[in-house]
């Protein structure tokens, strides 16, 4: 699919086949990580499992990415 645009859902997973942008926040709260914040106020994380989701509650270490 192409052309399609990512977006948290009621259920809090990241999707990729929105039809329209939606905006996410970039925090930079240490050096040489970032954390991603979704319109629904909450972090995205990954679990153990590898889903991704829009549901942390705050930056932690499930929320940090490096880069």
């Amino acid at each position: 699919v192409t052309g399609r645009f990512w977006y948290v859902n009621s259920a809090g997973l990241v999707c990729s086949d929105g039809e329209t942008p939606e905006d996410f926040t970039l925090e930079f709260p240490e050096h040489g990580r970032i954390a991603v914040r979704g319109k629904n106020g909450r972090y995205l994380r990954g679990d153990q499992g590898g889903t991704l989701k829009g549901d942390g509650l705050s930056a932690n270490s499930s929320a940090l990415w490096e880069y």
